[in-house]
């Protein structure tokens, strides 16, 4: 019975990714808590034969899946939403882009980039969109990509979305976005670090997508880090209320204070943190609690734009504190320097950091 068991559960498995790619125009808590609630149901059956067992399985299944398609039928007038909402993943993570250069990429217009520190872009409710003041009109719905953030280290940017949604990207972050949110969908995919401040539409739920999660949303504020290259991601959740979920249909319900972290496949269960440590950058500070000093220089690595390599030993001193992240990085450096035993060497590109000469 336990192979019966795994074999109808794999044969759900397959058709609940089918019918996830199809992208059906109901909401996706809707189709995958009917698809848990059938699987229960199935699971609990028991038919003596197995013949009998499978031919009920797969009938039912079968049967089902005509019952869903048939209850979640997609409305024609909604098709090219549609397949906005299937390509936004698949269209990034294909379309290649310069992640040395400060810019906003608007399908159908010259690209706009900036020599500043910071990036801001507002979309506004005609569709056209506004970098730094600098006004343009965006590409008919029918354009043929999206429009990109891509923000190098060392840089800021940040996007008002039509809806009123804010987001504030760090440094090495790449967003893209549609011009304009659909009426009942709003979705956005990250690589990097984030910042949002979500405007509640019950209507239009706002979904983060990464590489490896997602983040379902009505209106709330969070923050999501998932670099590509980085082995762990993670979501803070500042207020409001957030569902996350991944490739292996796995999901957790978030609650403001608490943190998940995302490994591939895996994802731990909400735990409660200080958010204010997690956020801090978006106010030009990193706080450190008890945090290794290796972790310290990977992000002001990222924020900086500067490599810094650290002899033997430096990566496991443990620190606590604030930094102010100062255009200077050298006011930055003395500061650690002074509450820290390391010294710094400018070494071509690199910076050096060794334990300093006087408190080894």
């Amino acid at each position: 019975m336990k192979n019966e068991d795994s074999d109808i559960h794999e044969l759900f498995k397959t058709l609940v990714s089918y019918f996830r790619e199809q992208e059906l125009s109901a909401s996706e808590y809707e189709v995958e808590e009917a698809w848990r609630q059938l699987e229960q149901r199935v699971r609990r059956a028991r038919v003596r034969r197995r013949m009998q067992w499978w031919g009920a399985a797969v009938t039912g299944a079968v049967a089902a899946a005509a019952v869903i398609m048939l209850w979640f039928s997609p409305n024609p007038a909604l098709m090219p939403e549609m397949k906005v909402s299937r390509d936004i993943a698949s269209y990034a993570m294909s379309t290649p882009v310069d992640r040395e250069r400060l810019m906003n990429i608007v399908p159908g217009v010259d690209t706009l980039e900036t020599d500043r520190r910071n990036l801001s872009v507002t979309c506004l409710t005609n569709g056209s969109i506004a970098v730094n003041d600098s006004h343009k009109a965006a590409a008919g719905k029918d354009a043929d990509g999206f429009c990109q953030l891509v923000v190098p280290k060392g840089k800021r940017a940040e996007i008002t979305f039509a809806d009123g949604s804010r987001l504030m990207a760090n440094s090495n972050t790449r967003v893209v976005y549609p011009a304009e949110f659909s009426a009942t969908r709003r979705e956005i995919f990250v690589d990097g670090e984030v910042y949002l401040d979500v405007t509640r539409n019950e209507k239009a739920p706002f979904t983060v997508v990464t590489r490896d999660f997602k983040v379902n949303v009505l209106g709330t504020s969070f923050n999501v880090m998932a670099y590509e290259g980085m082995t762990e991601s993670q979501v803070v959740l500042v207020s409001g209320k957030v569902r996350l979920s991944n490739a292996d249909g796995r999901t957790e319900t978030m609650h403001p204070g608490q943190l998940v972290q995302i490994s591939g496949t895996a994802m731990t269960a909400p735990r409660k943190v200080d958010v204010s440590s997690y956020v801090s950058w978006t106010r030009n500070q990193l706080i450190y609690d008890d945090e290794p000093l290796g972790n310290v220089f990977k992000r002001l690595d990222t924020c900086y734009g500067r490599e810094f390599e650290l002899a033997p030993g430096v990566a496991e001193i443990k620190v606590s504190g604030k930094l102010y992240l100062k255009e200077d990085l050298d006011a930055v450096l003395r500061s650690i320097s002074f509450s820290t035993p390391v010294e710094f060497e400018e070494r071509g590109n690199r910076i050096y950091v060794k334990a300093a000469e006087s408190r080894k």
